[in-house]
């Protein structure tokens, strides 16, 4: 049976690859240019004035690139400052911050 440390461990690696694979796609040479046109498309003003169906269309669209630019920021931090004991926001007990057992995988939010 794997202990609930060795399962930190395991879930921490997982996000760590997932963490990578997130910075070598979108730091990539083609990478580096769909991010710009995503962020050229996207991750301007949301607020439309006339319709808040609309606005929350675009803060959704919009969330997006503030998760990928995010997601390459938390890579660059592991990388440099290695992993800690908090990393992706889970605690040396796999609880989040809220203490709610773990979270979404990157791949399933």
């Amino acid at each position: 049976m794997v202990d609930r440390k060795d399962s930190l461990v395991a879930r921490k690696n997982k996000i760590q690859v997932m963490l990578d694979a997130y910075a070598a796609t979108f730091e990539s040479p083609a990478g580096v240019l769909v991010l710009k046109d995503l962020r050229m498309a996207f991750a301007g003003v949301s607020f439309d004035v006339k319709s808040p169906y609309q606005t929350a269309f675009n803060e959704g669209q919009r969330a997006v690139i503030l998760k990928i630019d995010a997601l390459i920021e938390e890579a660059h931090s592991m990388r440099k400052h290695g992993p800690s004991s908090d990393a992706a926001g889970l605690n040396d007990n796999g609880m989040d911050s809220s203490g709610v057992e773990g979270q979404p995988e990157p791949s399933e939010v």
